[in-house]
């Protein structure tokens, strides 16, 4: 007489049950659910009914009872999580998030002027053009993003904390306003202007290497 022990076809659900029919993990959790839900739903119900104690019990357990039952693939829910985090947050996605490094353009110099915040740290970022290898610069940006503004900015940054010398050649007059605010000197060039550009008429001792 032959005898037949049928074989779940998944193994990983095969587990040992210890009381009640219940895993050893479901016990623990299902103990710190009732150590935590009882005395939570006692004080609640000392200063409000019963119903709202028991509601408020329900949803304390709550996470717990999922923790307890939730499987896949032989898998508990804590598993599947760490899975998911590892999976989804590589390297690259993290550093979307976090900015483990940030560099700062930050000079702490008398004549170091405003130009913006860090978009990482939203630090300050100040600097001393003069002070650089290339001192030159450009502003670009989309029209109506502001790149007349941080011009006009810049040139009042400079008026007020340094004693460097402003010239602004503005085809579109759009800093001539400026200009007289700061009390400068406008000067118009045009074919009908008094005004005129001589080539030939070079100071020969104005260069950047003289004494």
């Amino acid at each position: 007489m032959a005898a037949y022990v049928p074989v779940p076809r998944d193994l990983s659900k095969v587990k040992t049950k210890l009381f009640w029919n219940l895993t050893r993990r479901q016990l623990i959790c299902f103990s710190i659910a009732a150590a935590i839900g009882i005395p939570s739903f006692l004080a609640i119900r000392h200063v409000s009914n019963a119903s709202l104690a028991c509601m408020c019990m329900i949803f304390i357990m709550m996470p717990m009872f999922l923790l307890a039952m939730y499987e896949k693939d032989g898998q508990p829910l804590e598993v599947i999580a760490r899975h998911y985090i590892e999976r989804g947050l590589t390297t690259s996605s993290t550093a979307i998030f976090i900015p483990y490094t940030t560099q700062e353009l930050f000079q702490d110099r008398p004549e170091a002027l405003y130009y913006g915040r860090n978009a990482l740290s939203g630090n300050l970022i100040m600097g001393d053009r003069k002070t650089l290898k290339t001192p030159n610069g450009l502003i670009l940006g989309t029209p109506g993003s502001g790149k007349s503004f941080s011009a006009k900015r810049e040139i009042s940054n400079v008026f007020l904390a340094t004693d460097d010398d402003i010239i602004v050649c503005d085809p579109e007059s759009e800093y001539t306003a400026l200009v007289k605010r700061l009390n400068g000197q406008v000067i118009k060039i045009s074919p009908n202007s008094t005004h005129f550009i001589n080539p030939m008429d070079i100071n020969l001792n104005y260069s950047e290497d003289a004494a």
